[in-house]
């Protein structure tokens, strides 16, 4: 029997936690969707965190555990200084490193029947990849092109659950710390936000109000400086 070869980058209903790396997309997102055939799958630039994850009908379990896993970490910044390259495939390395070296210690720590990459590896190595399943002229020219866009300042802001369907299209099912890690963001006040206040008294909350514009804000403000006149000047 002739075995069905699957589609480079096609991985059906997985799990997986990353850091997505916005601030690499506008230097290596052209090269990424012409090398690395999970681009066109909805991977966006990224650091892998936590790979492969729960089955994708679970993970909602998981949720409240790796909220408050993120919740204990502050966010960092770090640079993507270097081309380098794994068997054809050209990869950014970080510096500092470490940080994404303990993310990942930390959540296998707390997942063990999920190890790194399946355990195929001794060791973890942090990288954003540029181009997969390439050939050695290809990988040149991709290194030729970013190395003078290098280093990439970014900001370690946002963990992501990305889950992939049937198909291997992959979906962003939630994400963690949306301000920054450690920071997470509150949208406009109700139950679950004062819950939330409640339950973690000492995280530094970042409070967003809907609807509430600079123009109000500054009306509010010089209502209340009026207001303090006027009873500073019924006191005398």
């Amino acid at each position: 029997m002739t075995a069905v070869s699957r589609p480079a980058g096609w991985i059906p209903l997985a799990s997986g936690i990353i850091l997505p790396i916005p601030d690499a997309e506008a230097v290596v997102g052209h090269l990424r969707e012409r090398h690395d055939p999970q681009t066109r799958y909805g991977v966006p630039a990224h650091m892998t965190l936590l790979y492969p994850f729960a089955h994708p009908s679970i993970v909602g379990e998981t949720l409240g555990a790796i909220r408050e896993l993120f919740c204990s970490i502050r966010g960092f910044d770090f640079s993507l200084v270097e081309v380098r390259r794994f068997p054809a495939a050209a990869y950014l390395h970080p510096e500092p490193s470490s940080p994404f070296v303990q993310l990942t210690a930390t959540l296998a720590q707390r997942w063990p029947e999920f190890p790194p990459y399946g355990g195929a590896f001794s060791s973890v190595i942090p990288h954003l990849t540029i181009a997969d399943q390439a050939a050695s002229d290809v990988l040149d020219t991709v290194e030729r092109d970013v190395a003078s866009h290098l280093p990439i300042r970014c900001r370690a802001a946002e963990a992501s659950l990305m889950c992939s369907d049937e198909h291997g299209f992959w979906s962003r099912h939630d994400d963690f710390g949306s301000v920054d890690l450690g920071r997470p963001t509150y949208r406009g006040w109700n139950e679950s936000v004062r819950n939330s206040v409640e339950s973690e008294t000492t995280m530094p909350l970042h409070i967003e109000l809907r609807g509430i514009g600079l123009p109000e804000l500054l009306l509010v403000g010089v209502g209340v400086v009026l207001l303090w006149g006027v009873s500073r000047l019924k006191s005398k």
